[in-house]
């Protein structure tokens, strides 16, 4: 019985990863700032001199590459600190999360339950860049990835 639950569950997945991704644009900024491990509150938007803070103490992003995890620039050039070395302060913010999330299942028409679990926080700098992937289930029961963009004072430029 489960071996043909888990078979449904993957068609099922199969049927919607190649989709457009859902995009909610919402101009709240619920954030405010964020607490960094080492180095304290930082404000949002992100200005430069947080955002080379973070840089200093992020490590490179690897990805996985069959049962590997690798670094390798010409695929993913980034920076991240993991979920246990950031938080945010305010306490709207877990259910401004929430809400996001219960939109984007919304519009890819699944009627599930969320339970949203910060897992990484990405820095993309100049010339930063993941190339096209498929993510893999981080933590059990996870079927999609959410991403939130924070406020930056930065400029972003699209080539």
């Amino acid at each position: 019985m489960k071996a043909r639950v888990n078979r449904k569950v993957m068609a099922g997945y199969r049927s919607f990863t190649d989709l457009p991704p859902i995009i909610i644009s919402d101009d709240e900024d619920d954030a405010e700032s964020l607490d960094v491990n080492v180095i304290g509150t930082v404000g949002l938007p992100l200005s430069l001199r947080d955002a080379q803070a973070i840089a200093s103490i992020a490590k490179r992003s690897p990805f996985g590459k069959g049962v590997e995890t690798v670094i390798d620039e010409s695929v993913r050039k980034t920076w991240e600190l993991d979920a246990a070395e950031f938080h945010c302060r305010n306490p709207a913010w877990n259910g401004y999360l929430d809400t996001l999330a219960k939109q984007a299942l919304k519009g890819l028409g699944v009627e599930l339950l969320s339970n949203v679990q910060p897992y990484k926080s990405l820095l993309y700098g100049p010339g930063a860049f993941f190339k096209v992937h498929r993510d893999m289930e981080k933590i059990p029961g996870m079927f999609g990835t959410l991403v939130v963009y924070l406020s930056s004072t930065l400029v972003v430029r699209c080539t």
